[in-house]
């Protein structure tokens, strides 16, 4: 996917509107988004991370978390996505077999994680975004000082086939789309719907919190989303709080897509809000 930011690098189209936890927003160009994601990879690059490593992502769905999965695609590493209530042998076993290189994580999900120290190899490198502690990589000031470290890539890189069945069949993107998916990070498919927009050209909208439901219209709305995409579960949710004459009221959102709706959910949405929605499985 990195192949696709890079296409767009010079654009000044926005490739991701970001909310963190506390409702704060920043809008990233393509532009940002290349140097950004190049940024991280000459620095995980410089801490050892090789073709072919596994990197474990106790994160959140955030801009850097995009930036870290597209920086080590570059590098032909591997992220591994941790669920969001890391802990357990569930987890270690996920870590272990076979083994991650690197553990990467953030403030909020340091303390559910720090036990895997005692219990992975010793050679096992740890980063931390957002904050600086010893022992720790220091992800952010190493970012801000790096070189882009930018391999010669073929113009003609193929994206996994499901990041392209998602954008393609299931979203049916174009570059003028503003995408929000509403999947919680590191949930079974979350990975092709965050990263489906990029290939499209298109503009992903992250929200760091997770979903709700009050907020939902707002976000799409000051966002000006065109496609909605999330489980099922969120459309009846939204649904059941009366708020399908709010959607009646976004006349840029153009598709809506829920994973494993039924046909009684697709038939009630598109009576109380006036729009189609679209049935989708998980991939």
């Amino acid at each position: 996917m990195y192949a696709a930011v890079d296409r767009l690098a010079a654009s000044t189209r926005t490739a991701i509107v970001f909310i963190d936890h506390y409702g704060h927003r920043r809008d990233y160009s393509y532009t940002e988004v290349a140097d950004w994601t190049a940024r991280y990879a000459s620095v995980l690059r410089a801490l050892g991370i090789r073709e072919g490593d596994r990197v474990a992502l106790c994160n959140a769905n955030t801009q850097r978390c995009l930036f870290l999965m597209l920086g080590l695609e570059r590098l032909g590493a591997k992220d591994v996505e941790c669920p969001e209530e890391p802990g357990g042998d569930d987890l270690l076993d996920l870590l272990t077999h076979p083994p991650v290189a690197a553990l990467v994580t953030n403030r909020r999900r340091r303390p559910a994680v720090e036990w895997l120290q005692e219990r992975l190899p010793e050679h096992t490198l740890y980063m931390l975004v957002g904050e600086e502690r010893d022992g720790w990589a220091r992800m952010d000031t190493l970012v801000l000082a790096a070189k882009n470290y930018r391999d010669v890539y073929d113009p003609d890189t193929a994206a996994p086939e499901d990041i392209v069945r998602v954008a393609m069949d299931v979203l049916e993107l174009r570059a003028s789309d503003r995408v929000w998916s509403t999947l919680a990070f590191a949930a079974a498919s979350w990975r092709a719907y965050a990263l489906a927009p990029f290939y499209a050209g298109a503009c992903s909208i992250v929200r760091e919190r997770e979903f709700d439901v009050r907020e939902c219209a707002d976000i799409l709305y000051e966002a000006d989303a065109t496609v909605l995409c999330g489980p099922a579960e969120h459309f009846e949710a939204l649904l059941a709080a009366g708020l399908g004459d709010r959607f009646q009221r976004l006349p840029h959102l153009r598709r809506c897509v829920a994973l494993e709706a039924s046909e009684d959910l697709c038939a009630r949405w598109l009576s109380e809000t006036g729009k189609a929605l679209h049935r989708a499985g998980y991939t």
